[in-house]
């Protein structure tokens, strides 16, 4: 009669669990390595020498997302079509049908969408980021009007007021009288899935979801943010 050695098989049995650490560690490692990298833009025409625009767009960086771009993987690209010319940007322009009209320096490009300009690169450079990372933006709360629009004129009193007790919100404001802007919130509205009969201002988007128009802002706006 042959004997077992249990000696033996506690050890094979001790080894069973260090097994499956290792191949679900070799699994994770080749997920994370076979995720690709997405490649931010930042096109700008820089003449000036003692300008520090790379630096300063770094620090913007920074200063929007640096609390969540950590969690993805991403390049930032810095290119001055000074020195190296245009023809990357317009190539990356000419992809998205970017209206010439909208073809402003500096610009971002990140996946399918684009800021342009200054005021708008850091006004809307999070929720560029967020969107396109498919990350819920629990901070911002984006609010599109125009100064012309009655009922934009009648809710804002009601917001400012609303959202003066939500002192942790990020609250960005945008003129869509502004032809960018204008340009881009159709873009998103479409993106949002949003029925065109609500493709209206006042218009409010925060995590993942939106209201439309002076009724609905005024009647849901508490329920809405708690």
């Amino acid at each position: 009669m042959k004997k077992i050695n249990f000696s033996n098989k506690r050890i094979l049995l001790s080894l069973i669990p260090i097994s499956i650490i290792v191949i679900v560690t070799l699994v994770l490692l080749t997920v994370a390595k076979d995720k690709p990298t997405q490649d931010i833009y930042f096109f700008y025409d820089g003449v000036c020498g003692e300008c520090n625009t790379d630096s300063e767009f770094i620090d913007l960086f920074n200063l929007k997302v640096g609390d969540i771009k950590e969690s993805v993987e991403h390049q930032v690209n810095i290119i001055n079509t000074f020195k190296f010319g245009d023809t990357q940007w317009t190539k990356l322009c000419d992809e998205l049908n970017i209206p010439l009209e909208n073809r402003i320096l500096p610009m971002v490009i990140l996946g399918d969408n684009y800021a342009a300009g200054n005021s708008n690169i850091e006004q809307n450079i999070r929720s560029l980021f967020c969107e396109n990372f498919d990350i819920i933006d629990t901070k911002t709360l984006t609010y599109y009007y125009r100064p012309d629009c009655p009922d934009c004129v009648r809710v804002e009193p009601f917001f400012n007021e609303t959202l003066a007790l939500y002192p942790e919100l990020n609250v960005i404001k945008i003129d869509t009288t502004n032809s960018i802007h204008k340009e881009l919130f159709k873009k998103k509205l479409d993106e949002w899935n949003v029925p065109e009969e609500q493709w209206q201002v006042p218009f409010i988007h925060y995590q993942k979801d939106y209201l439309s128009g002076y009724s609905e802002i005024e009647e849901k706006l508490i329920e809405f943010l708690d």
